[in-house]
Order: structure tokens, then C-alpha cells, then sequence
């Protein structure tokens, strides 16, 4: 079973070492896969080196997910209402825009029908 707090203490000093010039991005890749792993709940999980986030397969592909929904010893995330624009996903926000705009159009030809 996967242990959350050591992939991602693992994948930071991975990702030094490609910094530091110790270890080649080809090195880094074959090392990230090896760290992939099962967790309780079933499915594996990833350590994005890059973004810095958690990722679930969930049978058909990778979604960003938070360990604490499966691990009791992984802090939950951390609760700010601050933005900052510097760091915001810009295709997160676009995905969850266009989800919005389905669900209205959904709703207004449901109640233009019925």
C-alpha cells in the first residue's frame, strides 16, 4: 500500500536531483512510474512532480484527487479563500465553466420540453 506522505517527499528530492543535475529527466521518469501505487481504497495513485498534486486512475483515467479522502494520516488540504492568479489552473477553471454552461442548458431545454 501506497504511502502518501513518503511518494511525496520522495518525488520532491527526485525532482532536486533533476535540478541539481544528479539525475536526467529519462532517470526521473523511470523513477516517478516506480513510484506509483495502490492505496486502501483500491486504485493507484501519483505524485505529480511538476504540478504538485495528488492523482487517482479511476479505471479510465488520471483526475486530481486529495489522499485525505482515503488516508486518515494525510492532512486534508489546506482551507484559503485567497486566489492566486499566478498559480490558477486555467484549464481547471475553463473544465468546471463549461460543466456549468452544460448543466444550464440542460435545464432550460428540460423545462422548455416539459
Amino acid at each position: 500500500m501506497i504511502d502518501f506522505l513518503q511518494v511525496e517527499q520522495q518525488v520532491k528530492v527526485l525532482t532536486k536531483d533533476v535540478i541539481d543535475g544528479n539525475l536526467t529527466e529519462k532517470e526521473l521518469e523511470e523513477q516517478l512510474l516506480q513510484l506509483v501505487d495502490i492505496a486502501e481504497d483500491g486504485y493507484y495513485w501519483m505524485f505529480g512532480h511538476r504540478s504538485h498534486r495528488w492523482f487517482r486512475h479511476n479505471g479510465q483515467k488520471w483526475v486530481i484527487t486529495h489522499p485525505s479522502t482515503v488516508s486518515m494520516s494525510y492532512p486534508p488540504p489546506e482551507k484559503s479563500h485567497e486566489v492566486n492568479l499566478t498559480t490558477l489552473d486555467w484549464g481547471e477553471v475553463m473544465f468546471s465553466l463549461l460543466c456549468i454552461l452544460a448543466v444550464g442548458v440542460t435545464i432550460y431545454y428540460s423545462s422548455a420540453v416539459g
